[in-house]
């Protein structure tokens, strides 16, 4: 699962991005719900969220534009690895 969701040539891994993009900037808890609402429902222990959070905040709000477009792709599927590579993503 962690390799699919870095492939942007999928076009749900695609839909995803271009839903994060279309969104504006978001800050780093919009970001990590958006993406974990992407996912299907997902429950997560207070432990894992606070990991993902942390990752997510070291680069700050997550913004499209000129110049940050690929910087921004990568920080989206670099989430969605981490989230699918999750205890909770894999036993969910």
């Amino acid at each position: 699962a962690a390799g699919v969701v870095t492939d942007l040539d999928k076009p749900g891994i695609r839909q995803i991005v271009d839903r994060l993009r279309a969104a504006g900037e978001l800050s780093s808890v919009q970001f990590l719900d958006a993406c974990l609402d992407a996912l299907g429902p997902l429950p997560l222990r207070a432990s894992t969220r606070g990991a993902l959070l942390a990752h997510v905040d070291k680069e700050g709000p997550l913004r499209f534009g000129p110049g940050e477009d690929s910087a921004a792709e990568a920080r989206v599927t670099e989430l969605l690895q981490l989230i699918v590579a999750g205890r909770e993503y894999q036993f969910m």
